[in-house]
Protein backbone atom coordinates (compact mmCIF):
# COMPACT_ATOMS: atom_id res chain seq x y z
CA UNK A 1 0.00 0.00 0.00
CA UNK A 2 1.61 3.26 -1.17
CA UNK A 3 1.37 6.10 1.28
CA UNK A 4 -0.42 9.17 -0.02
CA UNK A 5 1.97 11.94 -0.95
CA UNK A 6 1.23 15.62 -0.77
CA UNK A 7 2.09 17.38 -4.01
CA UNK A 8 2.25 21.16 -4.45
CA UNK A 9 1.51 22.44 -7.95
CA UNK A 10 1.97 25.93 -9.37
CA UNK A 11 -0.78 27.50 -11.53
CA UNK A 12 0.66 29.75 -14.22
CA UNK A 13 2.44 27.89 -17.04
CA UNK A 14 2.07 24.63 -15.14
CA UNK A 15 -1.71 24.23 -15.02
CA UNK A 16 -2.71 27.36 -16.97
CA UNK A 17 -1.43 28.61 -20.29
CA UNK A 18 -0.59 31.98 -18.76
CA UNK A 19 2.19 33.48 -20.86
CA UNK A 20 0.46 32.83 -24.19
CA UNK A 21 -2.59 34.76 -22.96
CA UNK A 22 -0.44 37.53 -21.47
CA UNK A 23 1.39 38.01 -24.76
CA UNK A 24 -1.82 37.98 -26.81
CA UNK A 25 -3.29 40.57 -24.43
CA UNK A 26 -0.17 42.75 -24.55
CA UNK A 27 0.09 42.59 -28.34
CA UNK A 28 -3.58 43.52 -28.74
CA UNK A 29 -3.49 46.40 -26.25
CA UNK A 30 -0.05 47.87 -26.90
CA UNK A 31 0.51 47.07 -30.56
CA UNK A 32 3.56 44.91 -29.77
CA UNK A 33 4.46 41.67 -31.55
CA UNK A 34 5.89 39.70 -28.64
CA UNK A 35 6.37 35.95 -28.87
CA UNK A 36 6.85 33.34 -26.14
CA UNK A 37 10.55 33.24 -26.99
CA UNK A 38 10.79 36.89 -25.88
CA UNK A 39 9.77 36.02 -22.30
CA UNK A 40 13.22 35.37 -20.87
CA UNK A 41 12.39 36.66 -17.38
CA UNK A 42 9.52 36.96 -14.93
CA UNK A 43 10.55 40.58 -14.57
CA UNK A 44 8.34 41.57 -17.47
CA UNK A 45 9.64 45.14 -17.68
CA UNK A 46 12.82 43.53 -19.03
CA UNK A 47 10.70 42.01 -21.78
CA UNK A 48 8.48 44.89 -22.85
CA UNK A 49 10.25 47.90 -21.35
CA UNK A 50 9.03 50.49 -18.88
CA UNK A 51 9.30 50.42 -15.09
CA UNK A 52 8.39 47.79 -12.52
CA UNK A 53 5.50 50.04 -11.44
CA UNK A 54 4.11 50.11 -14.99
CA UNK A 55 4.47 46.35 -15.21
CA UNK A 56 2.49 45.86 -11.98
CA UNK A 57 -0.18 48.10 -13.47
CA UNK A 58 -0.21 46.00 -16.66
CA UNK A 59 -0.46 42.72 -14.75
CA UNK A 60 -3.39 44.18 -12.81
CA UNK A 61 -5.12 45.20 -16.06
CA UNK A 62 -4.40 41.80 -17.59
CA UNK A 63 -5.81 39.96 -14.58
CA UNK A 64 -9.07 41.90 -15.03
CA UNK A 65 -9.24 41.14 -18.75
CA UNK A 66 -11.15 38.50 -20.69
CA UNK A 67 -7.76 37.02 -21.63
CA UNK A 68 -7.12 36.14 -17.99
CA UNK A 69 -10.67 34.99 -17.37
CA UNK A 70 -10.51 32.56 -20.30
CA UNK A 71 -7.07 31.07 -19.61
CA UNK A 72 -6.89 27.51 -20.91
CA UNK A 73 -5.28 24.56 -19.15
CA UNK A 74 -1.99 23.39 -20.58
CA UNK A 75 -2.07 20.27 -22.74
CA UNK A 76 -2.30 17.16 -20.58
CA UNK A 77 -2.80 19.03 -17.29
CA UNK A 78 -6.41 18.02 -16.62
CA UNK A 79 -5.76 14.35 -17.28
CA UNK A 80 -2.51 14.29 -15.27
CA UNK A 81 -4.13 16.02 -12.26
CA UNK A 82 -7.01 13.53 -12.39
CA UNK A 83 -4.53 10.66 -12.29
CA UNK A 84 -2.38 12.19 -9.54
CA UNK A 85 -5.38 13.07 -7.37
CA UNK A 86 -6.37 9.40 -7.08
CA UNK A 87 -3.40 8.49 -4.90
CA UNK A 88 -2.06 11.84 -3.71
CA UNK A 89 -3.23 14.97 -1.92
CA UNK A 90 -2.85 17.92 -4.26
CA UNK A 91 -2.42 21.57 -3.28
CA UNK A 92 -2.04 24.72 -5.36
CA UNK A 93 0.96 26.79 -4.31
CA UNK A 94 1.14 29.97 -6.38
CA UNK A 95 2.91 33.31 -6.20
CA UNK A 96 -0.12 35.00 -7.74
CA UNK A 97 -1.32 37.88 -5.61
CA UNK A 98 -3.74 36.71 -2.93
CA UNK A 99 -6.10 39.36 -4.36
CA UNK A 100 -6.59 36.88 -7.22
CA UNK A 101 -7.57 34.04 -4.92
CA UNK A 102 -11.24 34.09 -5.87
CA UNK A 103 -10.50 34.24 -9.61
CA UNK A 104 -7.99 31.42 -9.18
CA UNK A 105 -10.55 29.33 -7.31
CA UNK A 106 -13.21 29.91 -9.97
CA UNK A 107 -10.76 28.89 -12.70
CA UNK A 108 -9.67 25.77 -10.81
CA UNK A 109 -13.32 24.84 -10.24
CA UNK A 110 -13.95 25.07 -13.96
CA UNK A 111 -11.15 22.74 -15.05
CA UNK A 112 -9.97 20.89 -11.92
CA UNK A 113 -13.09 20.63 -9.78
CA UNK A 114 -12.45 19.03 -6.37
CA UNK A 115 -8.91 18.00 -7.31
CA UNK A 116 -7.08 20.41 -4.97
CA UNK A 117 -7.40 20.51 -1.20
CA UNK A 118 -6.28 24.13 -0.86
CA UNK A 119 -4.79 27.20 -2.53
CA UNK A 120 -1.73 28.79 -0.91
CA UNK A 121 -0.17 32.10 -1.97
CA UNK A 122 3.58 32.40 -1.54
CA UNK A 123 5.57 35.61 -1.44
CA UNK A 124 6.15 37.03 -4.88
CA UNK A 125 9.43 38.34 -6.29
CA UNK A 126 7.96 41.64 -7.44
CA UNK A 127 4.38 41.94 -6.33
CA UNK A 128 3.34 44.53 -3.76
CA UNK A 129 0.97 41.92 -2.32
CA UNK A 130 2.99 40.31 0.41
CA UNK A 131 0.57 37.35 0.40
CA UNK A 132 1.59 34.95 3.16
CA UNK A 133 5.14 36.32 3.19
CA UNK A 134 6.29 32.71 2.95
CA UNK A 135 8.31 31.16 0.16
CA UNK A 136 6.95 28.24 -1.82
CA UNK A 137 9.42 26.01 0.01
CA UNK A 138 8.14 27.29 3.40
CA UNK A 139 4.58 26.47 2.34
CA UNK A 140 5.59 23.02 1.09
CA UNK A 141 7.25 22.26 4.40
CA UNK A 142 4.21 23.46 6.36
CA UNK A 143 1.91 21.35 4.21
CA UNK A 144 4.21 18.38 4.47
CA UNK A 145 4.41 18.30 0.67
CA UNK A 146 7.12 16.03 -0.70
CA UNK A 147 6.96 17.39 -4.28
CA UNK A 148 6.78 20.88 -5.83
CA UNK A 149 5.95 21.16 -9.54
CA UNK A 150 6.86 24.65 -10.76
CA UNK A 151 8.11 26.39 -13.90
CA UNK A 152 10.48 28.64 -11.93
CA UNK A 153 14.03 27.34 -11.72
CA UNK A 154 14.61 29.48 -8.60
CA UNK A 155 11.78 27.82 -6.71
CA UNK A 156 12.83 24.35 -7.82
CA UNK A 157 16.46 24.97 -6.86
CA UNK A 158 15.38 26.13 -3.39
CA UNK A 159 14.10 22.56 -2.88
CA UNK A 160 17.54 21.12 -3.53
CA UNK A 161 18.92 19.29 -0.47
CA UNK A 162 15.56 19.55 1.33
CA UNK A 163 12.97 16.79 1.71
CA UNK A 164 10.93 18.43 -1.04
CA UNK A 165 11.58 17.11 -4.56
CA UNK A 166 11.44 19.96 -7.08
CA UNK A 167 10.24 19.20 -10.60
CA UNK A 168 10.94 21.97 -13.10
CA UNK A 169 7.95 22.15 -15.42
CA UNK A 170 8.19 23.02 -19.10
CA UNK A 171 10.94 23.85 -21.53
CA UNK A 172 10.46 27.60 -21.37
CA UNK A 173 12.78 30.48 -22.32
CA UNK A 174 12.67 31.72 -18.70
CA UNK A 175 13.85 28.48 -17.05
CA UNK A 176 16.91 27.56 -19.07
CA UNK A 177 19.82 27.95 -16.65
CA UNK A 178 22.30 25.38 -17.90
CA UNK A 179 22.71 21.69 -17.18
CA UNK A 180 21.17 21.61 -13.74
CA UNK A 181 17.77 22.56 -15.11
CA UNK A 182 17.60 19.55 -17.44
CA UNK A 183 18.18 17.05 -14.67
CA UNK A 184 15.18 18.41 -12.78
CA UNK A 185 12.99 19.10 -15.80
CA UNK A 186 9.75 17.54 -16.94
CA UNK A 187 8.95 19.13 -20.29
CA UNK A 188 5.25 18.28 -20.16
CA UNK A 189 2.65 16.53 -18.05
CA UNK A 190 3.45 13.13 -19.52
CA UNK A 191 7.03 13.48 -18.19
CA UNK A 192 5.73 14.68 -14.79
CA UNK A 193 3.69 11.47 -14.49
CA UNK A 194 6.74 9.40 -15.47
CA UNK A 195 8.77 11.07 -12.70
CA UNK A 196 6.03 10.55 -10.11
CA UNK A 197 4.61 7.12 -10.86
Amino acid sequence: ERKMRKIAIDVDDVLANFHTALIDWHNENYGTSLKISDIISYHFHKVWGGTTEETLQKISLFSNSIFFKTLQPLFGAVNAVNILSRENELYVVTSRSSLLEEKTRIWLDEFFKDRFLGIFHSSNHYSKAKNSGKTKLDLCKELGASVLIDDSLDYVLQCDSTRVKGILFGDYPWNQEGEISNKLRARNWKEVLEKLT
